[in-house]
């Protein structure tokens, strides 16, 4: 029974890691920006990607569901911001932790909801690196740990995220800053 309720929990969640990563549909700003502000997106990043997710058991390697997107970043944004990376869908993550080191950005989060007497833990993990080649490489991973070890309420969950994506555009009109790469 709550089985099902943990998979359509981990669907939303995965159709919103996708969704929310190409779509840019995130926060005002940056929920936990460090010490060094916001994280940044480089060059590399500006443009039109189609961006495509795998979802695997992390136990079997079976996959779960793959997306492909279609969307746009501008380069010198708010990586937050920019990818979406604070809402998924229902379920919000008001402490995502955004960081980024050259060309690559990664992203933490963790939240709980309670479902009657089940409490269920969905933390993600996510990196993305857009290379000088126009490519899209990355990885994450998705657990929902589920609590108490009762048939009621299901069990735990871990799927592995692949990322690639390509570059179909360089081109940012729509960006305020406009890093261009025409490739």
């Amino acid at each position: 029974m709550r089985t099902k309720l943990v998979r359509l929990w981990l669907l939303a969640v995965a159709i919103g890691l996708g969704a929310g990563f190409a779509i840019g549909c995130g926060s005002d700003g940056p929920s936990n920006p460090g010490p060094a502000g916001p994280a940044i997106l480089s060059s590399a990043w500006g443009g039109i990607w189609e961006i495509r997710f795998r979802f695997r058991d992390c136990t079997t390697d079976e996959i779960f569901m793959e997306v492909t997107v279609v969307d746009s970043f501008c380069a010198g944004g708010n990586a937050e911001t920019e990818l979406g990376l604070s809402d998924f869908g229902f379920i919000q993550c008001p402490d995502v932790s955004v960081a980024s080191s050259g060309n690559s950005v990664s992203a933490s989060c963790a939240v709980s909801l309670m479902d009657g007497m089940c409490s269920f833990t969905q933390s993600f993990t996510v990196n993305g690196t857009a290379n000088s080649n126009g490519t899209l490489t990355g990885n994450g991973q998705i657990r929902i740990a589920v609590s108490p070890d009762d048939p009621q309420c299901g069990q735990d969950q871990c799927y592995n995220i692949d990322v690639s994506g390509d570059r179909l555009s360089g081109q940012q009109p729509w960006c305020a800053t406009v890093h261009d790469d025409p490739r």
